[in-house]
């Protein structure tokens, strides 16, 4: 894949004709056969995405590296070259003067401390969470159920499909709630890590698509929440834990419909839609 992408961005192309004596024609040919054969092989989702990150990498990322490299090594005479002169990158993280949202220090923070901070980071995410997802994601239909509640549905339920979503409703559902309390609460960077971690582990075990879980019956029933939500097409579950789902009446359950006593007819999944 990576081999036949860097001979359609036209490294390989320009390599061969360099070294090689091959008329145009030919090399014409041999890129249409690459293109074709990447085509065959991979999906178009596929070809996008790896295309523009390597595209991305190979002519911007690199070519900012060794400019990068070049001021570091040589900041006197680079700085002489420059439109602005006696500037380099080098002053750039001096001169932003941007803090960073959590706190890095060579302090070790208390095992209290770290707990505590976890408890109210978990809690204030799934709040965030649950009134981001259903009074700006799911009020009206927008790009968050074109993206991540499209057909089919049920959809197959695999870990990746909880980043996969459009990037506005991306940055509102699963960026804003895990960094506002971190930035608000201003925790450790140990902290913020394993408050990471835990927040990805859960958003992988919850996406999994198992009705049961061996290790844990909490997460089985988180799963079976978010599985539900999908195979709804959004109508409820709007939070992983499901208290808040609770106490507004937006719980929806296999073979059940909304609380309150709705009544309902079953769409897929076994889920009850409120009629």
């Amino acid at each position: 894949m990576l081999d036949a992408i860097l001979t359609i961005s036209g490294l390989t192309l320009f390599y061969s004709s360099a070294l090689n004596s091959w008329s145009t024609s030919l090399n014409l040919l041999f890129f249409y056969i690459t293109w074709s054969t990447l085509l065959l092989a991979h999906t178009p989702l596929r070809i996008e995405l790896l295309g523009t990150l390597i595209s991305r990498f190979i002519f911007f990322w690199l070519p900012a590296l060794f400019f990068y490299l070049l001021d570091t090594a040589l900041p006197s005479v680079t700085s002489e070259l420059k439109t602005l002169a006696g500037t380099n990158a080098r002053q750039y993280p001096r001169s932003v003067g941007w803090k960073g949202a959590v706190r890095v220090s060579s302090g070790m923070p208390l095992p209290g401390g770290i707990v505590w901070d976890l408890v109210r980071g978990l809690v204030s995410k799934e709040i965030l969470q649950y009134y981001l997802h259903r009074c700006v994601l799911h009020s009206t239909p927008g790009m968050h159920t074109r993206w991540q509640h499209a057909d089919p549905i049920p959809p197959p339920l695999w870990p990746a499909l909880a980043h996969y979503d459009h990037p506005l409703p991306y940055l509102v559902y699963r960026f804003i709630p895990v960094y506002a309390p971190a930035a608000y609460f201003r925790f450790h960077a140990l902290t913020f890590f394993t408050f990471i971690a835990i927040v990805s582990l859960e958003e992988a075990l919850t996406h999994t698509g198992y009705g049961k879980l061996f290790f844990s019956g909490l997460l089985s029933g988180a799963g079976r929440r978010s599985a539900v939500h999908f195979a709804s097409g959004g109508r409820g579950n709007y939070s992983t834990w499901g208290v808040l789902d609770w106490l507004h009446g937006t719980m929806v359950g296999v073979g059940g419909g909304r609380t309150g006593g709705k009544t309902g007819r079953k769409v897929a999944g076994g889920v009850k839609e409120k009629t």
